[in-house]
């Protein structure tokens, strides 16, 4: 009877240091699949930010000719109605 016990204890502990193992290392690719998240959430946020960037200076720059167009224009019309008043 004591035998039984015995090799009962024995296959507890090896199913016990099993889990343990199998914990582990479940444990350890949960916490790199985490850290490659991370990764690609930060080169998410760096694309994201430069795409702002290179969209704020599309529209600094539309904006300029925008307003050097009308400038233009207004010179334009300036000077014809200064022609047409000589």
């Amino acid at each position: 009877m004591d035998d039984v016990r015995d090799e009962h204890k024995r296959n507890m502990k090896q199913l016990e240091e099993k889990q343990g193992l199998k914990l582990s290392l479940y444990n350890e690719e949960k916490r790199k699949l985490i850290e490659e998240m991370n990764k690609t959430i930060e080169l998410e946020k760096e694309k994201i930010g430069n795409l702002h960037k290179i969209d704020v200076e599309h529209r600094e720059l539309q904006y300029k000719r925008n307003l050097d167009g009308q400038k233009r224009l207004y010179e334009e019309q300036h000077d014809t109605l200064k022609k047409q008043l000589e």
